[in-house]
């Protein structure tokens, strides 16, 4: 049985990528900062973190540790360098000190669609990184790069059952059953998957291994505005609660990448995988809600 162990496994992809690589026959060891978590563990702490790896012998180690609060990336640098480059070095570290001694470790990290701050639909050259969010998630890729890792550009939409942080979707749909007018954006772009479809895909990369850094993303494109939407017709919402407006209008602090779209064709020839449709991974998100 192959021994999977997960940073950041108690977040929002990490609670449903663990069920699903258990489904799969998978023996995985959860990290996390709680005390309820399963591996109580600093990833500040470098000896620890050897000494656990050392001791459950893991053969693919995955990463989703990640400051993705935007705001709070550009009040606090420090912070965010460290959550989203720092903690991949110390990891990186540890990875190649055991690989010294013939074991064979291979990291999965996940990172952004947000390194993209140009026109897209973007390959995985086409960087230009805006905001201190995509440029400490960038710091953590070159860290990733160090050793024997697959890096994988995302965005991902579901539902969670975390009361504490809501995704976009969870956020549009309980703003409508309170009958709440909501701004959603037209001018930004994406291609996000569903929890599901990315947890398949990284389950076929802890398979195959291969290195590189890849788009991991929906074929197709939706704006925030339309995924919207689309949502309120598969629940049979109000669409009139829903006001159209522009994010590069609007007055906020922080700058955000408009469009990351993204071409997945590296990451479909490599792995020989084929992405599923945009539209299917808001039929795929709709259903959650009618549970």
């Amino acid at each position: 049985m192959k021994k999977i162990f997960i940073f950041g496994a108690y977040g929002f992809l990490g609670s449903y990528l663990c069920k699903f690589l258990k489904k799969k026959g998978y023996k995985v060891f959860k990290q996390g900062r709680g005390i309820k978590s399963q591996i109580v563990l600093r990833p500040s702490n470098t000896k620890k973190i050897e000494k656990t790896l050392l001791s459950i012998n893991p053969q693919i180690i995955i990463n989703l540790i990640a400051e993705t609060d935007v705001k709070k990336c550009e009040t606090n640098l420090k912070n965010a360098k460290f959550v989203n480059a720092g903690i991949v070095k110390n990891i990186v570290s540890v990875i190649k000190k055991i690989n010294k001694k013939q074991r064979n470790l291979f990291l999965i990290h996940i990172s952004t669609d947000s390194v993209y701050g140009n026109m897209g639909p973007h390959n995985e050259n086409n960087i230009k990184l805006i905001n201190n969010y995509a440029k400490t998630k960038f710091l953590g890729e070159l860290e990733a790069r160090k050793t024997k890792s697959a890096i994988l550009r995302t965005n991902f939409i579901g539902k969670n059952s975390d009361k504490k942080h809501k995704p976009l979707s969870d956020w549009i749909i309980n703003s409508l059953k309170k009958r709440k007018k909501i701004k959603v954006f037209n001018d930004v772009l994406f291609s996000p998957l569903h929890l599901s479809s990315l947890s398949k895909a990284i389950e076929i990369v802890l398979r195959k291994k291969i290195t590189g850094t890849y788009n991991v993303g929906a074929r197709g494109y939706v704006s925030k505005a339309s995924f919207a939407h689309k949502l309120c017709k598969h629940l049979e919402l109000d669409e009139n609660l829903l006001e159209k407006t522009n994010y590069s209008q609007s007055k906020f602090i922080v700058k955000r990448p408009l469009d990351m779209r993204m071409k997945t064709k590296k990451f479909e020839k490599i792995y020989k995988m084929v992405l599923p449709r945009i539209s299917d991974q808001i039929r795929l998100t709709a259903r959650e809600y009618k549970k």
